[in-house]
């Protein structure tokens, strides 16, 4: 029986009372303070101390590493750029993020290889194919479009003999391949902490984000080296650790890049009255796009989740495959919108040693509505019974599932060659069978935040909806939000990266006078920071 649609949870922190009885004032301020250490956090970080050396950034991460939840928990591919509509975020991001990811891994000795992809149907898929081909011609600049090339079944069969006598069309695309995102993450996190100007900071939560407003902005705090003397912008309350002291962090621009709890921290701030009123019963508003202007009940930001388990193979069938193969997303050969799927089918990876596995499947979890934003965690064991799930398959029974839907391209691989192997949590904005929804990258200022919206997206944002000049400093801080940053995310995150550079840019440092480009090109020939790092550096890292 199919699965039943998974209500939203409209996550928040917990830990706020306890931030709720520390102070508003801070002894430490920063520049940029990026939330979250995943590939985009870490990537986001790398952007900003490159772009302002002379400008301070701090990365906080609750985990004790990186990169430990979807960021370490997927197939680890790098996309071409095939699937998504042709003006969405996703399909710009993959295809610059492709090229970025190629020429970082190259110039850093990232492990990665460019094996290509095939992506695989019956010969009724073949309309379908012939609209990714016009897709993909379509996309500008034409230098950058994804190579893409449709084969017969017999054709397929060529590059890869053990595929089955049931595919009848393919498309190849031999810019898709294969990184290491360990390894990627080790080397941007390398990057970041070789910085004099940065501070990587783990095992740290964020309990709570503030505005700070104009009105009780405080004139005391201390700067580390660079930051901006304004008194406005946010603050954060953090503890790290066990301990039940909170630390408090003012900085003039927050990156939310925290993953599966990115929303929570959003709504937090509507929960804490910034927004304006909060719906008595957020379960009943929806999403975070709904507002009534009249009483300005802004619903929150409401969040899905979508496991993928993963599972290990080894045995005949696909012992010489060569290339990445794809099944037709579900339902794709049957016509319809084609960017209207939620994944992309148990397909088959290579790893860099050339292990095989198969995967993901697609397993909606159902949290209650006091879940904590950590509920997923209890439900990472792959291919079984887990807490929050309808699925009540035992651990053999999906894997024969998983071994029937490999027979349909694969029809050689054996079901006793597949083991469990691991499983990720995808963060979704929308439930199963909604229409396609874009990454979410929402703006915000710190002052008049009451007039604005929860769901405001930084590229159509327009002065009379956020309430402030674009880049004026009457707009206070600015606080970024990365929502729903699923797949192709790993792909994307450099240049997401570079999106959060041009907005931070043109949003926060716009107007400052000490942000000139002369300035900027002192500091980075000379490699040092501002004249008073002595004093203010001895801050931060007693704070670390």
């Amino acid at each position: 029986m199919a699965d039943a649609a998974p209500e939203p949870l409209y996550p928040l922190l917990r830990g706020s009372d306890v931030a709720a009885q520390a102070a508003l004032s801070s002894d430490l301020s920063v520049d940029h303070l990026v939330i979250g250490a995943g590939a985009v956090g870490l990537a986001i970080a790398r952007e900003l101390t490159r772009r302002w050396p002379e400008r301070t950034t701090y990365l906080v991460e609750r985990h004790q590493q990186p990169g430990q939840e979807t960021s370490s928990r997927n197939s680890e591919v790098i996309h071409a750029g095939l699937y998504y509509p042709k003006d969405s975020l996703k399909t710009r991001m993959c295809i610059r993020g492709r090229d970025l990811m190629y020429e970082y891994c190259s110039s850093y000795n990232v492990p990665h290889k460019q094996i290509g992809k095939l992506v695989v149907g019956p010969s009724n898929a073949r309309s379908y194919f012939e609209s990714m081909l016009r897709h993909v011609s379509s996309l500008e600049p034409s230098k950058h479009r994804p190579e893409l090339t449709l084969i017969s079944g017999d054709e397929a069969r060529e590059l890869e003999p053990e595929l089955s006598k049931g595919i009848g069309a393919a498309v190849f695309s031999p810019r898709t391949g294969i990184v290491s995102s360990h390894e990627y993450m080790e080397s941007l996190e390398k990057e970041v902490m070789d910085s004099e100007i940065a501070e990587i900071v783990y095992d740290t939560s964020v309990l709570k984000v503030e505005p700070i407003l104009v009105a009780s902005a405080s004139s005391n705090s201390s700067s580390k080296r660079g930051a901006s003397s304004e008194d406005q912008g946010w603050i954060v309350h953090m503890r790290t650790g066990e301990s039940n002291d909170v630390d408090t962090l003012r900085s003039k621009v927050v990156i939310n890049s925290a993953g599966l709890t990115a929303p929570a921290i959003l709504n937090g701030l509507l929960r804490d009255g910034h927004f304006g009123s909060a719906p008595k019963d957020w379960a009943r508003e929806g999403s975070g796009e709904s507002v009534d202007d009249s009483s300005r009940k802004i619903a929150p930001l409401a969040a899905y989740y979508s496991k993928g388990n993963y599972a290990s193979y080894k045995g005949q069938g696909a012992r010489h495959v060569k290339h990445l193969i794809y099944p037709t997303p579900f339902g794709m050969d049957q016509g319809g919108d084609p960017h209207k799927h939620q994944g992309l089918g148990t397909h088959l990876t290579i790893d860099l040693n050339g292990g095989i596995k198969f995967g993901p499947d697609t397993e909606w979890l159902h949290p209650p509505r006091d879940a904590s934003p950590d509920f997923w965690s209890s439900s990472l064991a792959p291919l079984t019974r887990v807490p929050h799930s309808h699925q009540d398959a035992d651990q053999e029974s999906r894997l024969d599932l998983i071994h029937q839907a490999v027979q349909q391209y694969l029809p050689d691989v054996l079901r006793e060659g597949l083991s469990p192997d691991y499983a990720g949590i995808r963060p979704k904005l929308v439930p199963p069978g909604a229409a396609f929804r874009d990454f979410g990258v929402l703006l915000h200022h710190s002052n008049n935040l009451e007039r604005q919206r929860i769901w405001q997206e930084a590229l159509t944002l327009g002065a009379a909806q956020d309430g402030a000049e674009h880049g004026s400093v009457n707009a206070g801080g600015t606080m970024i939000t990365l929502a729903g940053i699923e797949s192709p995310g790993l792909t994307s995150s450099l240049a997401i990266a570079e999106l959060v550079g041009d907005l931070v840019g043109r949003r926060a440092w716009a107007h400052d006078d000490h942000h000139s480009k002369a300035a900027a090109k002192a500091r980075a020939r000379t490699g040092k920071g501002s004249a008073d790092d002595a004093t203010s550096s001895a801050n931060v890292d007693a704070w670390a």
